[in-house]
């Protein structure tokens, strides 16, 4: 595993894939007319989770319920470092919602496996895990048009709340792709996140859209929305290098938008796609802010 310095990546230039596309997961996935069950899907996380020695939770979010996993020592009250999920399944195919957005490779669990912090956490997004959380009315804009929108941001804010506990100890945020653009969003407004870290996120969400020629998400909150006050947090933006998906550069455009002074970088690590080569990756990839 190689992290490179800024200087040594590509340009974040323009290419051209299928118009109207609106979905990371619609440009990752392509068509997936043949995942497994949403059933199946939440029990490959479950073992994920149980490998890892994390204990699943259910958290009251607002309008939402959302599924979490805690490893932690007993009594800690020291940091926690929460892992925020990417986007998911949420199409079949490139043009069409999927029924149940529940990932089919939860890869920001998988990291938070391997994050030796003392106290670790992860937290599904709106709607992903339905058949554990017993959520069974949530409507499909939630996992595509409005992914992005305040109630989904306000939903990650209060099972924040709740992993923090009483008397709330001090965070650190990571998010994988989509989750990404959600920590970035939800940090610039906590006044108890010490870092944050995204792994292949569009945190410059408008430009990511306009470079891939996909349709507007008008209730998105982008984080270059919120960059003055996401410019007080150290931060680490990572891309993969062979990532087409959200390439590197894209989070180069938030850094370089950020008012001065701040304290965020970029890096790119080597051999890794927008799925894949993250994994073995991380334990040497993942950034340390001590």
């Amino acid at each position: 595993m190689t992290v490179s310095p800024r200087s040594a990546r590509p340009l974040y230039r323009a290419r051209s894939i299928r118009p109207g596309l609106a979905s990371l997961a619609a440009v990752a996935l392509g068509a997936c007319a043949s995942l497994p069950p949403p059933t199946e899907r939440a029990a490959a996380a479950d073992a994920i989770g149980a490998e890892a020695g994390m204990t699943t939770r259910i958290l009251d979010a607002g309008s939402f319920r959302l599924l979490a996993a805690v490893r932690e020592p007993v009594d800690w009250t020291g940091p926690l470092v929460v892992y925020i999920e990417g986007d998911g399944a949420a199409y079949e195919t490139p043009r069409r919602v999927a029924p149940d957005p529940t990932p089919t490779e939860p890869l920001a669990l998988r990291l938070a496996g391997r994050d030796p912090a003392p106290a670790v956490a992860w937290l599904a997004r709106p709607c992903q895990y339905r058949t554990r959380t017993g959520q069974s009315d949530c409507a499909p804009r939630w996992w595509s048009t409005h992914r992005f929108s305040e109630p989904a941001v306000a939903a990650v804010d209060a099972a924040l709340d709740a992993l923090a506990g009483s008397p709330p100890r001090r965070l650190g945020l990571v998010g994988y792709s989509g989750g990404g653009v959600l920590a970035a969003v939800v940090a610039a407004r906590r006044n108890d996140v010490d870092w944050l870290v995204t792994v292949a996120a569009p945190v410059d969400l408008g430009g990511w859209l306009a470079h891939h020629h996909l349709s507007p998400l008008p209730q998105a909150l982008d984080p270059m929305m919120v960059r003055g006050a996401l410019a007080r947090l150290p931060q680490v933006h990572l891309a993969g290098e062979r990532d087409t998906i959200v390439p590197p550069g894209v989070a180069d455009r938030l850094v370089d938008a950020l008012p001065a002074p701040h304290r965020a970088t970029t890096r790119v690590v080597a051999g890794a796609d927008h799925l894949h080569g993250w994994v073995d990756a991380w334990p040497a990839a993942r950034p340390r802010f001590d």
